[in-house]
């Protein structure tokens, strides 16, 4: 048995723990206590009883939840008014209530973020196919003005060569040699 659970008066009690409810019960010789005695005498629940059942629904609610089981958050947050219910589970039943509402509120917004990604990513998808077909038709111009580029270089430069003395001189001599030959 814990030292400050011992029989007899109150050497080498402890403290009572922070956080508990103060109670002016007694312990008996047994080790139990008079008002559970009288209590369960009475057929009534004992306040530990309660406290240990509050706090395993509780408990229960909570894995629920954790487990991604939002169906029971409605008994979480109804424990927060429950005046039969202890003042520390009230206050844990609030805290817990309070982080379901944030995470529910983060999941809200990161569903809205994700839905705006998606759409930002169909958008790109849908401009990313526009602009592959722009670059096709692009490049396609640009072999076609290449072609015509060469041509037209090719034509100035014969017209360079065609415009030279030495060109022209050749032009004559060929032309006399297709006269004598006819």
């Amino acid at each position: 048995m814990p030292a400050h659970l011992s029989v007899g008066g109150d050497q080498g009690r402890r403290p009572r723990r922070a956080g508990r409810p103060p109670t002016d019960a007694r312990l008996s010789r047994d080790g139990g206590t008079q008002a559970k005695e009288a209590r369960a005498s009475e057929g009534g629940v004992s306040e530990g009883e309660r406290d240990d059942g509050a706090l395993a629904e509780l408990r229960a609610l909570c894995e629920d939840i954790s487990a991604g089981r939002y169906e029971r958050v409605d008994a979480l947050m109804a424990m927060t008014g429950d005046g039969g219910l202890p003042d520390a589970v009230r206050r844990l039943a609030e805290a817990f209530g309070m982080m379901v509402v944030k995470v529910e509120a983060r999941e809200f917004r990161l569903a809205g973020m994700l839905a705006e990604l998606e759409e930002a990513k169909r958008q790109l998808e849908v401009h990313n196919a526009r602009l592959t077909v722009d670059n096709r038709t692009l490049a396609d111009e640009v072999d076609r003005l290449r072609i015509r580029v060469d041509v037209l270089s090719r034509d100035r430069e014969v017209a360079e060569i065609a415009e030279t003395d030495y060109f022209r001189e050749l032009q004559v001599r060929a032309g006399a040699l297709r006269d004598r030959y006819r």
